[in-house]
């Protein structure tokens, strides 16, 4: 019992000095999170990474493509489907600047 007390503080010392550390080295201010989208019925879905050059004019040309190999006429508008974290929020995230992440949010479930 006394052995999985010490484990238990133990756990929870380290989680407590990870979420002090954490904003105050911004480890993970150099993550770029990809970021999901997809149009309103979820037949077309893409990934951006944008550390990787996969940005939203390459969703865009994908999507013309898109609809053109379906035969699409009608507009079709695209919404992130990733919300953005709180985390990252609270600490003014510069990444969140970016435009990809100022695509509408909706909840679009496949």
């Amino acid at each position: 019992m006394r052995k999985a007390f010490y484990i238990l503080v133990l756990f929870v010392v380290g989680y407590v000095s990870y979420l002090i550390a954490t904003p105050l080295t911004g480890i993970d201010a150099f993550v770029i999170e990809p970021i999901h989208f997809a149009d309103e019925t979820g037949n077309f879905r893409y990934t951006c990474y944008p550390a990787k050059g996969r940005d939203l004019d390459m969703m865009y040309r994908s999507l013309e493509d898109y609809k053109k190999k379906h035969g699409i006429t009608r507009d079709v508008k695209v919404y992130r489907t990733r919300p953005k974290s709180l985390k990252r929020l609270l600490r003014k995230d510069p990444n969140y600047q970016s435009e990809e992440w100022q695509v509408e949010f909706k909840l679009i479930l496949w």
